[in-house]
């Protein structure tokens, strides 16, 4: 009875539909295919991402260099204001 009330409160779709005893046979039995290949697929997915970055390793190397002067990037700054300075003399500000 645990199961049943585990299948009917489950968020897996399929997994309500097949512990539905009151259902046809014939739809129990659709569920239970499409959660058999779902699961399947699944774990296909799963097998062949790991395979594949197993078999393309990530290599780095990092160089640290320590310079005693650097130059400072030049840095500008947009006014995205839509009030100009007139606008707000205008309003008494």
């Amino acid at each position: 009875m645990e199961l049943k009330s585990f299948c009917q409160d489950a968020s897996v779709v399929g997994l309500r539909y097949v512990a539905n005893a009151s259902s046809s046979p014939l739809r129990r039995s659709v569920w239970i295919v499409l959660m058999v290949l779902g699961a399947t697929f699944t774990t296909y997915q799963i097998i062949d991402r790991i395979k594949y970055y197993s078999l393309h390793p990530t290599l780095f190397n990092v160089r640290v260099q320590h310079v005693p002067e650097m130059r400072f990037p030049s840095v500008t700054v947009c006014n995205e204001n839509a009030i100009t300075q007139s606008g707000a003399q205008a309003l008494g500000k």
